[in-house]
């Protein structure tokens, strides 16, 4: 089955009227911040002001390459860390080794600086609006 707002192929038993938790847990996110249009993701030693639409398009359930390479390549208002601070922060994150991330080019250490950014940036708009219920 189909989600009907994302068009995502899911298990018929995670959809709830027709829409994908992922979905769902972005509508009760935005709902409890309306008046948010932007938020501050924490990286390294670096705060990045994302738009709130680009935290949800980059966090949605399975691949978001595509919407991680949209964003990074037409949203001017990101302001990304030097390369020297992509590195260390995404050396700490544990997923890539030195070599990997020496390889990349710096578009690509900010897809990855973006991607990492968005998820904790709604991992703590989940934990907010939890801890307000």
């Amino acid at each position: 089955m189909n989600c009907s707002k994302c068009k995502c192929d899911v298990a018929h038993w995670s959809l709830k009227d027709g829409v994908c938790l992922g979905c769902r847990d972005a509508e009760s996110i935005v709902e409890s911040i309306p008046a948010r249009k932007t938020v501050f993701a924490y990286f390294h030693h670096s705060e990045i002001e994302l738009p709130l639409e680009c935290v949800i398009d980059c966090t949605q359930q399975g691949a978001n390459d595509d919407a991680v390479d949209c964003w990074q390549r037409t949203c001017a208002d990101i302001k990304f860390p030097g390369r020297a601070e992509m590195l260390a922060g995404l050396r700490e994150c544990g997923a890539w080794d030195q070599d990997e991330l020496n390889a990349l080019n710096d578009d690509e250490l900010e897809q990855k600086v973006l991607w990492v950014a968005c998820h904790d940036a709604r991992e703590e708009m989940r934990n907010a609006n939890e801890r307000s219920s």
